[in-house]
């Protein structure tokens, strides 16, 4: 069982990741910058169909395991 000190070290560590902006948002942000949004808004489409596609396979992937 974990201490309360280790899980506050896990909670402050996972909540510092969820809150900094991961390199896909800081090139869509990049993008929106430097070419508009006429260009930006497909790219951010773009990432959130990568991002549910992965999401998508990683959920296939572990009912499969669970499966065998």
């Amino acid at each position: 069982m974990p201490t309360p000190e280790q899980l506050f070290l896990l909670v402050s560590t996972l909540s510092l990741a969820i809150l900094s902006p991961g390199p896909a948002i800081i090139s869509a942000t990049q993008t929106a910058f430097a070419r508009g949004r006429a260009v930006a808004v497909p790219y951010g489409i773009g990432l959130a169909a990568g991002a549910s596609l992965w999401a998508l396979l990683a959920i296939l992937g572990i009912a499969v395991v669970f499966r065998a």
